[in-house]
């Protein structure tokens, strides 16, 4: 089956066009330039060509039309080209699978191709420091005149709200960020890690819709492996616990239920 025409608007594009490269190596696949020509001829009366104006003899019609083969080169010059391509390639191979019940996740294993349609949502950690940072700001107006947190802290509160906005910002920025589904069958939750470079759209806009993702599976395993945004996470929530900060109009988004198994995948493609 062929993927229908779609924009995505997530793209990997040095992973696409590794992996088009490789599977175009590996499956022997010729996309040499060639050049075939059609060419359509008929001889008319002309009258009929002329409408009417001359009146005898006949004249020959050639209609030609040239289809072009682009290079493997050419191809990749346009990431979303490789990918529609890729796609059909390993559709047309039955080198994908497609994650629509707790079987195909059952017999799941690192390495495979998926395509799975889900929602996902934002690391919980960076969401839930997102909401302390407004909760701050909050605090700030009922506190304008007490630089500590409520009295409670001897922390200033205007030098830790720049301190988390900033670092949330460099999160944003220069790092890849978990975004996780909901749990799947009572028992799988799919965690791929996605770059604000590229996306073709706000990172905001693909919260809780309804996307179709294709990637790679990295790994499939009881724990969540930790990133790098961890070496950032890990500090500040220390630092909170240890100054016993608290976060009044924070929100909590941390899972509702454990994950018995974390599912890695290298995105490849996201689109609506």
């Amino acid at each position: 089956m062929s993927l229908p025409i779609v924009t995505p608007i997530y793209l990997n594009s040095s992973n696409v066009v590794s992996l088009f490269r490789s599977t175009v190596e590996t499956l022997s696949l010729d996309f040499n330039l060639n050049r075939n020509t059609i060419v359509f001829k008929t001889t008319l009366p002309l009258s009929e060509l002329t409408c009417g104006r001359i009146t005898q003899g006949t004249g020959t019609v050639e209609y030609t039309r040239e289809y072009i083969n682009a290079t493997i080169d050419a191809i990749c010059q346009s990431a979303t080209t490789a990918f529609l391509k890729l796609y059909n390639i390993l559709e047309d191979n039955s080198l994908m699978k497609h994650l629509n019940n707790a079987s195909d996740f059952n017999s799941l294993r690192v390495g495979d191709i998926i395509e799975i349609q889900c929602p996902l949502f934002k690391d919980p950690e960076v969401k839930n420091l997102f909401s302390m940072a407004n909760s701050l700001e909050l605090q700030m107006l009922i506190n304008s005149d007490d630089k500590s947190i409520e009295n409670k802290s001897s922390v200033n509160v205007a030098n830790f709200l720049a301190y988390l906005k900033t670092t949330l910002d460099k999160l944003e920025n220069n790092y890849c960020v978990d975004y996780f589904s909901k749990l799947l069958f009572s028992k799988y939750r799919i965690v791929t890690a996605l770059s604000k470079d590229n996306f073709e759209s706000s990172l905001t806009c693909i919260e809780d819709k309804p996307l179709t993702i294709v990637g790679k599976v990295s790994y499939i395993e009881p724990y969540l492996k930790e990133t790098m945004v961890d070496t950032f996470l890990d500090p500040i929530e220390k630092f909170i616990k240890t100054n016993n900060i608290t976060f009044p109009y924070a929100e909590n988004f941390d899972f509702e239920e454990d994950t018995p198994y974390y599912i890695g995948i290298v995105p490849l493609s996201i689109h609506l």
